[in-house]
């Protein structure tokens, strides 16, 4: 179990890291702001009036992959006629055609495959590319992105008011509320406890693209609600950014959280502790325990499986010889 003693510890590294952060944090290019808090529009009410059910949803095509989560998690996935690159739950998701990477979508490639809706988010583009799919007769749905626990209610109750099934969607947010409720109750006992140690959310692609994610990038409220201090976030990082192998040596986290397919492509967990600074950590001091390793769209995506996220996080960063 962790001692007590860690808060503090973890407050002296911030303090000693963020001292020299200027000289080994590098922001990430993409910098989006802090996660709101107050989303005008997003009671059950407003949505349903803002996404009225479209008319025909028979052939779908769901550009990423945490509404095409949604979509499957409602019964519509035998509708699914093609998705994105980043669809990769469930399984049958992966299965589909592919009509590419969401923000480099092409308007003859998704109507080769005669859709009848499309389901989007406003980050997907280019914008034409949805002005032609309208103009050729397809309804197209967007759905405003969100990166804080607001955002799997909001997107489910959109799109099952999207395809007709409201009360589908009520009973899929109340599943996630529940889970979510149940992983908070855990993290306040292991605050209690033990106070929050200092989580490093990574996101790996090979040995050159290693990001560190921070404020608003929809994994610190993850880290957040499980009762962790998410690093990135401690050292003003909007979005993600690059740690240089000091940073991390200094920051010292207490645990670092992977995606499956990330660790894959730097070589396993072997592979994650050659990288520079990994191992010195004490998360790299205890890998079986302190690096956790999840798939990517539970992860990352903020989909209906949110509340068990933060329910399975909590208990490792808190009991991690229970995990």
């Amino acid at each position: 179990m962790l001692k007590a003693a860690i808060t503090s510890s973890a407050g002296r590294r911030l303090a000693t890291i963020a001292a020299v952060a200027g000289l080994v944090l590098v922001q990430g290019a993409a910098a989006a702001s802090s996660p709101p808090t107050d989303v005008p529009g997003i009671s059950p009410d407003d949505i349903a009036e803002s996404f009225p059910p479209v008319d025909d949803p028979s052939r779908i095509v769901s550009v990423t992959g945490d509404l095409t989560e949604v979509v499957y998690a409602l019964g519509f996935g035998e509708h699914v006629v093609a998705t994105d690159l980043s669809a990769t739950y469930p399984d049958e998701a992966q299965d589909t055609p592919k009509i590419g990477y969401q923000r480099a979508l092409d308007a003859e490639t998704i109507l080769a495959y005669e859709p009848t809706l499309v389901l989007t988010d406003d980050r997907a583009g280019p914008l034409e590319v949805f002005t032609a799919l309208e103009a050729a007769g397809v309804d197209v749905v967007t759905i405003e992105h969100h990166a804080d626990l607001q955002a799997p209610a909001y997107k489910v109750r959109a799109v099952a008011s999207t395809l007709g099934v409201p009360d589908d969607g009520e009973r899929l947010v109340a599943d996630f509320e529940r889970e979510l409720e149940a992983g908070v109750a855990t993290a306040t006992e292991g605050v209690a406890e033990n106070g929050r140690p200092l989580v490093l959310a990574l996101y790996l692609r090979g040995e050159r693209v290693q990001y560190v994610f921070g404020r608003g990038s929809g994994i610190d409220a993850v880290i957040e609600a499980a009762g962790g201090l998410d690093v990135g976030t401690e050292l003003g990082v909007d979005d993600f950014g690059e740690l240089s192998t000091e940073a991390i040596i200094e920051i010292a986290p207490d645990f670092i959280i992977v995606p499956s397919n990330g660790l894959e492509s730097v070589g396993g967990l072997e592979g994650l502790l050659a990288v520079p600074g990994i191992a010195e950590t004490p998360a790299g001091a205890d890998p079986d325990h302190r690096i956790l390793q999840f798939e990517t769209q539970y992860l990352y995506g903020l989909g209906p499986r949110t509340g068990q996220l933060v329910a399975e996080l909590a208990t490792a960063i808190h009991r991690p010889t229970e995990s």
